[in-house]
Formats: structure tokens, C-alpha cells, sequence
């Protein structure tokens, strides 16, 4: 039975639309991430300002209901998903993560008790960063998915795209930092991580992009146990 709902789940799909959602995502919060910081050649040096994640989340927004074709809903989608991104973003990027940064990486690697490292730098950057970078930026990206849900009026657009919004920031943070402590190591590293600058909120809102499209797209269609399709061959 598990296996016949499974292909019925594929074949209700249309996996061109899917795609389409998820480039969307990528494209929107992509430049999201360049337009509001591609004045700043070093982001390790500068701390960003509200309302520079609120474009970020607006653009973003606006991309995620282009395939709609519905201007109130990209509207909704840009102001309400605005707030959810920035409240997500601070949460998780501005104060939990610095949190993190500054009690392990300042406070923590290089001391020694009786010859030996509380916390050996190797550990901290191949284990515990990471580990942190996924914690915090999943729990602003479910704030931050829950409001695009929000946006949409509807109980299950909040639950899925609350889980697309939490797994994509965490990806997209998780992914980030690993860049980041390729090129700087994690004793030279930015208090707040940069890859180069701007590259760094480009390829965050790629990755977090790509999964808030596919969320998009599962809010937007039937559920497919709804489906007449489904129910007939279901049985």
C-alpha cells in the first residue's frame, strides 16, 4: 500500500513545476542577497542593517509568487514573508549564531589547563561550529518559513514551508560557514562569516532559496491524498 501511494505521489507530480519553483526561490533570494549588500566589498566588517534583511526577505518573496500570477499574493508573500525573514534572520545570524562564535571561538579555543586544550581548535571547526551553525539557523528558518506561510493563509502552507524555511537556512548557514572556514580557518574567521563579501548572502539565499521553492511549491498544490487522481487508484 506504502508503495502504491509513493508512485501515486509520482505521477501527481509535475517535476517541470517543481523545478520552476525551485529556481524561482534560488533566483529571488539570490539577488536578494546581492542587492542589499553588493556595496560592501568585506561583509566581515560590516554588520547589516534591518533594512537590508527586510529587501532580502521582500525579494525574495516577490520571486516565490511570480508563478502564482496572483499580485495580492505576491504582495502578502513580500510584506508578511519581509518580517519573517528578518525576524529569522536576526535570530538566527545577529544573535545566536554571534553568540556562539564569540563564547567558543573567542573564549574557548587556545585555553589551556594543565597542558591541555578545553576545546582543540580542529574540534570546534570540523564539529562543534558546524553543530551550532545548524541549530541556529534552523530555528530562524522555521520563524521565517512560518510567516511566508502566514502569507498564504493556510494551515498547511505554514507547516511546510516552516520545515523548508528551517532545513534551508540550516543548509544554507551550515554550508556557508564550511566555506568560510576553508578559506579563513577558524582562528582568522569573521565574526560575522563572509566568503569574499557579497558571495556569502548569494549563496546563502541559493541554497535557502531552492528549498523555500520547493516548499513553495507543495503549499501550492492539492494534497495529493485529495486528489481524485489518487483516491481512484488508491482504491
Amino acid at each position: 500500500m506504502l508503495n502504491q501511494n509513493f508512485s501515486s505521489f509520482l505521477k501527481f507530480g509535475n517535476h517541470t513545476i517543481l523545478l520552476k519553483y525551485m529556481l524561482m526561490g534560488a533566483i529571488g533570494f539570490g539577488i536578494g542577497g546581492f542587492f542589499p549588500f553588493n556595496l560592501y566589498p568585506d561583509v566581515s566588517d560590516y554588520f547589516p542593517t534591518l533594512n537590508e534583511i527586510v529587501i532580502f526577505g521582500a525579494i525574495g518573496g516577490i520571486f516565490m509568487g511570480i508563478l502564482s500570477k496572483n499580485i495580492k499574493k505576491i504582495i502578502y508573500l513580500a510584506l508578511i514573508g519581509s518580517v519573517g525573514f528578518s525576524i529569522g534572520f536576526i535570530i538566527s545570524f545577529l544573535l545566536l549564531l554571534n553568540l556562539f562564535i564569540i563564547f567558543i571561538v573567542r573564549c574557548l579555543v587556545g585555553i589551556r589547563i594543565n597542558g591541555t586544550d578545553i576545546l582543540p581548535e580542529s574540534f570546534a571547526s570540523s564539529i562543534v561550529l558546524p553543530i551550532a551553525f545548524f541549530i541556529c539557523f534552523m530555528l530562524g528558518g522555521l520563524i521565517m518559513g512560518m510567516f511566508y506561510g502566514i502569507a498564504l493563509r493556510n494551515k498547511r502552507a505554514i507547516k511546510i514551508l516552516s520545515i523548508a524555511g528551517g532545513f534551508g537556512f540550516a543548509f544554507a548557514g551550515s554550508i556557508v560557514y564550511i566555506i568560510t572556514n576553508m578559506i579563513y580557518g577558524i582562528s582568522d574567521m569573521p565574526l560575522l562569516f563572509g566568503v569574499g563579501g557579497t558571495s556569502a548572502y548569494i549563496i546563502f539565499g541559493i541554497i535557502a532559496g531552492i528549498f523555500l521553492g520547493t516548499g513553495m511549491y507543495f503549499a501550492e498544490k492539492p494534497s495529493v491524498s485529495k486528489s481524485p487522481r489518487f483516491r481512484k487508484e488508491g482504491g
